[in-house]
């Protein structure tokens, strides 16, 4: 049987564990969100990971058989998550912006 400052400490050591990941999710996220609109379509993948950071992902974009035009000029995305939220950004092959969009995961 645990001694009851066992126990305290197990609860405090969970109540600082909770309080630090919601503290890093609000920060990334807060940080991606005001990444998102500083940065405008034409940047530079350079401008835009400056503003943001690297991402969590980078990926080559899909193309579909009916794309648009725009999906067809698309290279690469970079795609930026936290918790239940993303933020992708796609290229063109010459790295500049070409899309930028924010979705919320359920």
């Amino acid at each position: 049987m645990k001694s009851p400052t066992v126990k305290i400490g197990l609860l405090l050591l969970a109540a600082i564990v909770l309080v630090a990941a919601s503290a890093r999710w609000y920060v990334r996220s807060h940080r991606f969100n005001a990444g998102f609109f500083a940065v405008q379509l034409g940047d530079s993948k350079e401008l835009v990971r400056a503003q943001l950071g690297e991402p969590s992902e980078i990926v080559e974009c899909l193309h579909p058989k009916d794309e648009s035009d725009l999906q067809k000029k698309c290279s690469e995305e970079s795609w930026y998550y936290s918790f239940i939220e993303r933020w992708g950004f796609s290229f063109d092959k010459k790295g500049t912006l070409i899309s930028k969009t924010h979705n919320v995961l359920y």
